[in-house]
């Protein structure tokens, strides 16, 4: 673990990010990890509208990371009135960062919000490179049943079988720059597979290509104005 601490950086919202080793890129914005999840993915999708209003959802997570996005929308789940069933499947590279985030010594547990804890060792292995939860609402009985696979996010999408396609997906892997295959036009064009029309994705990055990449396939784009020094965070609603 003390390889993990070493990365550790604490953003301005008090929550903890980490440095990639390699890619010599933070996890999450400066202004704050916690914040962006909410403000960003959480508030860009307009979920607790979505969580009232709907049946059912489905997620795509790209990037779990640090778990900030997933855990975040478990929780405000949770936190409603429980009237929608949700299922969220969750893409990330690194298994030994999610192993390091179970132990119980893992550096930023301290800074976790109090019931994400919790919420992580509900996932159970179904295999080596799969693990699976399912939560149901105290209210209502309503389940969420959450997917987390490691691997090649790109191979996982092209193999992916699923019978409903996504109404919203978090965009955030690291930038283009940095990992440009979950950002290219074959990416773009897996995701555009599973979703319909009126289904959203939300990201972080504005780039030109990126918007470009998404217009071909069927999104229309709009830069939303955020708070923070970065101008604008993207939403594309599928055409």
């Amino acid at each position: 673990m003390n390889r993990l601490q070493d990365r550790l950086v604490t953003t301005l919202d008090g929550s903890a990010s980490l440095m990639h080793r390699e890619l010599q890129e933070l996890y999450h914005s400066q202004e704050g990890a916690l914040w962006q999840a909410q403000n960003l993915y959480l508030g860009l999708s307009k979920l607790e509208q979505a969580f009232l209003n709907q049946d059912n959802i489905a997620i795509l997570d790209v990037g779990f990371g640090m778990g900030y996005n997933a855990l975040s929308t478990i929780s405000l789940w949770l936190q409603g009135d429980g009237n929608t069933q949700v299922s969220m499947l969750s893409l990330e590279k690194d298994l030994e960062l999610f192993l390091a985030i179970l132990a119980s010594e893992n550096p930023w547990q301290c800074l976790m919000t109090k019931n994400w804890p919790k919420l992580l060792h509900a996932l159970k292995a179904k295999n080596p490179q799969e693990y699976t939860a399912l939560f149901h609402h105290p209210k209502t009985g309503k389940t969420f049943a959450w997917t987390l696979r490691f691997g090649d996010a790109l191979l996982m999408l092209k193999t992916h079988i699923a019978s409903d396609s996504f109404d919203i997906i978090f965009q955030d892997p690291f930038s283009p720059k940095k990992n440009p295959a979950l950002w290219s036009k074959d990416w773009f064009a897996n995701l555009a597979r599973f979703t319909k029309r009126g289904s959203l994705l939300v990201s972080y990055s504005v780039a030109s290509q990126v918007r470009a990449d998404l217009a071909a396939n069927g999104f229309i784009c709009e830069k939303v104005p955020c708070p923070g020094p970065k101008k604008s965070w993207l939403r594309a609603t599928k055409s």
